[in-house]
């Protein structure tokens, strides 16, 4: 690809399409068939968006531990469509996948390089991850919240890039789509916060009054209830600075327990989960923690010596609010790729960051191109084998509700809907 002769607007469509038709294949391809089976989780999804139906609107359900209700909204929707089923329930999770993916082709465009055709690699680098796709092939939340979070992202480059106030506000608008999204999401909008805060910009208080007014009209209906009723039970659960009985040193080591998981993760020893990933093989791939760590420290360096870009301070903020919540976690739930998830797009750039800057160390951007299709492609072939080969040999085990969803429906709908033993229905359906 000569830099002479690619256009901006050509680069971003190609990038666009190659985005779409790639996340598109990896998150459908045998879609019913890995995994083959629900998990319990799921199947208490499915009965929360199937209660809300036929009552007034509720911003949270106390089920399968508490969520927010934005996303089982359109779970339930998507059953009016197409009735109950596995497919039913797992495709909005799958939709916001490939929305997400998009979303990144037009994140990487707000990002300034020195060879903009080459940002096309971004994403496609990104998507291509196991830790990307493996997630929206079955129903949890979490490419849902990242959509909102990419799309805040976009909007707030462009505020930076304009200073205009409309689109600091529709950054705000979705940071707080995000706050009403999966548990992780009530954190993001701290990240528009610190990188305005951080900005030399002109109304720099009054642009942050706006954006926090804007966020609050977003979140009021879910504050409100947390205020009147009772907060969200799962972070009390799961964040261990809500438990009075440990006393500071306790908390200290904890932090430090899960600085030590979360570095593991990326590098020696990851998630043991099944669900999540290949029990203990590290979240990513030797190329991509090579080339995130090398753009992690390059981006560090330019905010040391004050040569930093917007996407530096962007990305070293959304990579550090991201990890925070985790690490807040009780230790022996970590490490989890789940609640990183979100981390993937300031991956994804970090990791770019450090191919050019290996690219330039070694004179070779004659032969970019080459280097980062080479580097695309092996990184893709290594997590496609990962998860299609290995990955997929432990589903059966990971995902233990054997009974499709359209079976347990048709068998156990009312119990579903209005409540029955748990434990029973663990026993019955293999869980």
């Amino acid at each position: 690809m000569n830099q002479q002769n690619s256009n901006p607007r050509t680069v971003f469509v190609i990038s666009l399409i190659l985005t779409g038709v790639v996340s598109a294949s990896l998150i459908f391809y045998n879609f019913l068939k890995l995994p083959k089976y629900l998990d319990l989780d799921e199947v208490e999804f499915a009965r929360l968006a199937l209660d809300l139906q036929n009552k007034p609107y509720t911003p949270y359900h106390q089920y399968a531990t508490g969520h927010t209700t934005f996303y089982y909204y359109l779970i339930l929707a998507s059953f009016k469509l197409f009735s109950p089923s596995n497919f039913s329930l797992r495709l909005v999770s799958a939709m916001f996948g490939v929305l997400s993916a998009l979303a990144l082709a037009y994140l990487a465009k707000q990002i300034k390089t020195k060879n903009k055709e080459f940002i096309i690699f971004f994403p496609l680098v990104v998507i291509t991850q196991r830790w990307f796709f493996n997630f929206a092939r079955f129903s949890f939340e979490a490419t849902f919240l990242l959509f909102w979070e990419i799309l805040s992202i976009i909007f707030l480059f462009n505020f930076l890039k304009t200073n205009k106030a409309k689109h600091l506000m529709i950054s705000a608008l979705f940071a707080g789509l995000a706050y009403n999204s999966y548990a992780a999401g009530r954190v993001f909008f701290l990240i528009p916060i610190i990188v305005v805060f951080l900005a030399k910009i002109k109304r720099k208080t009054a642009n942050l009054a706006l954006f926090l007014l804007i966020f609050l009209l977003t979140t009021a209906p879910l504050n409100l209830y947390f205020f009147n009723n009772t907060l969200d039970t799962r972070a009390q659960q799961q964040v261990f600075l809500f438990n009075t009985q440990l006393s500071l040193t306790d908390k200290l080591l904890f932090i430090k327990d899960n600085l030590i998981k979360y570095t593991q993760m990326f590098f020696t020893q990851g998630d043991v989960n099944g669900r999540h990933n290949y029990p203990l093989k590290p979240a990513v791939n030797i190329l991509i923690s090579l080339t995130f760590t090398l753009g992690l420290c390059q981006s560090l360096k330019k905010i040391i010596v004050k040569t930093d870009s917007s996407a530096d301070k962007v990305f070293l903020v959304w990579f550090g609010v991201t990890l925070a919540l985790p690490i807040l976690t009780y230790p022996w739930e970590n490490p989890n790729m789940l609640r990183t998830y979100f981390i993937l797009p300031a991956l994804g750039y970090f990791s770019y960051s450090g191919l050019e800057l290996l690219i330039d160390k070694f004179k070779l951007n004659n032969k970019k191109f080459i280097i980062f299709s080479a580097f695309m492609l092996l990184s893709a072939v290594y997590d496609l084998r990962t998860y299609f080969y290995y990955q997929a040999q432990v589903f059966d085990y990971a995902f233990k509700v054997t009974e499709p969803l359209e079976v347990i429906y048709k068998t156990d709908g009312l119990k579903l809907l209005y409540g029955s033993d748990l434990e029973a229905f663990k026993q019955k359906y293999n869980y």
